[in-house]
């Protein structure tokens, strides 16, 4: 009985959230190395850029003040080993807005 409760366990711990536990981890690297790829370019560190992962997948939300920097922002993540594909957004907002 002992042995069968702690088989059940161990299998909701690896599948916790319905993904694998190296899945998870990947995706928490990848975001680590987007991040920090992010942090890397003065203007984009200080947008306070929001990133998330879920299967490889990098979605980008938050504001910066130049289209370009949204495009050097998808870019960057593009780059990092493991990301299948980016979403961007990124909202481009002017002076004062």
């Amino acid at each position: 009985m002992l042995r069968a409760l702690a088989l059940v366990v161990l299998a909701s711990a690896c599948s916790a959230g319905g993904r694998p536990v190296d899945e998870r981890v990947a995706d928490a690297v990848i975001s680590s190395s987007v991040r920090q790829r992010l942090a890397a370019v003065h203007a984009l560190d200080r947008a306070g850029l929001d990133v998330a992962v879920s299967e490889g997948l990098v979605t980008l939300t938050g504001r910066v003040p130049r289209p370009e920097l949204s495009e050097t922002a998808e870019r960057l993540a593009r780059e990092v080993d493991g990301v299948r594909d980016v979403r961007n957004l990124i909202r481009v907002h002017g002076p004062g807005e």
